[in-house]
């Protein structure tokens, strides 16, 4: 019983001496309504994360000054002078090369200092690939191997042959898997070294300068 008030709308909005229940009830309305908007954020920022490649946690998007700062905090050295930074990665020295279109980071390219000859490249290579093949966080779109048999200096400088094997990070089997890419490449100058990709396809160009 509503005692000294009356009811509006219901029987549980009861105005009593000049004030209202309904105040309330529109607070709480607002507060769950809020806890709802902020877990759809948390929810999106999930989604996005899942469908964006990641270095080192850091999403491979964004401007290359907030990615040099962001890899500072993980302690790179950024290199004036090559306009790369420097550090250590999975155990090597690494440089490491920020690629942009159109202002926003489409890819990190992480290339080994040492250089080596054909016969123990080919085992660096192929451990990398073992390593990304036994991590949960990673499935194999596509690996080149590398045959004993095969002479590396004939096969790359003279029929121009490219190894790389490329993994898809975070897979989720959807459509959107295809934008999360890391490629494991064989680079040859003098020596070979090795290269590692982390490619956000959704900020490459796709063509719209042509």
């Amino acid at each position: 019983m509503c005692k000294g008030g009356y009811y509006l709308f219901d029987k549980e909005t009861c105005y009593i001496g000049g004030h209202t229940h309904l105040k309330t009830k529109i607070l709480d309305c607002m507060k769950k309504l809020l806890t709802l908007i902020l877990l759809l954020i948390a929810s999106v920022e999930m989604y996005a994360q899942n469908n964006i490649t990641t270095f080192l946690g850091i999403p491979v998007d964004g401007t290359k000054s907030s990615m040099i700062q962001q890899l500072q905090q993980k302690g790179f050295i950024y290199n004036q002078k090559k306009a790369m930074l420097e550090g250590e990665f999975n155990g090597e020295d690494v440089f490491i090369e920020i690629k942009t279109q159109k202002g926003k980071v489409y890819a990190i390219a992480v290339i080994y200092h040492r250089s080596h000859d054909a016969k123990v490249v080919k085992m660096t290579y192929e451990q990398l690939c073992i390593q990304l093949q036994n991590n949960p966080k990673y499935m194999v779109l596509s690996e080149d191997s590398l045959p004993e048999s095969k002479d590396l200096d004939y096969e790359m400088t003279i029929n121009k042959r490219l190894y790389s094997s490329c993994y898809i990070q975070n897979p989720q089997f959807n459509e959107s898997d295809k934008n999360r890419l890391v490629m494991v490449s064989l680079i040859r100058t003098i020596d070979y070294t090795i290269g590692i990709t982390y490619i956000n396809v959704l900020n490459m160009a796709n063509g719209e300068d042509l």
